[in-house]
């Protein structure tokens, strides 16, 4: 496929959280899984398309199991984010 050839090598693989699961019940959790494209490459047919506003971000880089990210997200969350000069987006949790 054209869309498979525009990508880099190796691809960014998004994955992008849109609930919180200590809130919402595990079967309502939303997540959506990606690559990222360049811009001039078509998206298949298959596929749905999400542009993201250019923002600033916060990167956490967590080597471990899943309560090594938990912990990443709740001290981002509840320790640095509140103590910045900065707030969250309406946009999802993304992790690269």
């Amino acid at each position: 496929d054209a869309w498979r050839a525009a990508l880099p090598s190796p691809p960014v693989v998004l994955g992008m959280s849109w609930d919180d699961p200590m809130t919402v019940p595990a079967d309502s959790c939303r997540y959506d899984l990606g690559v990222q494209l360049d811009a001039s490459a078509p998206a298949p047919a298959t596929a749905s398309e999400r542009w993201l506003p250019s923002i600033a971000i916060a990167i956490v880089n967590v080597s471990g199991d899943l309560s090594a990210v938990e912990a990443a997200w709740e001290h981002l969350y509840r320790i640095w984010l509140p103590g910045s000069k900065f707030r969250p987006s309406a946009l999802p949790a993304i992790e690269r």
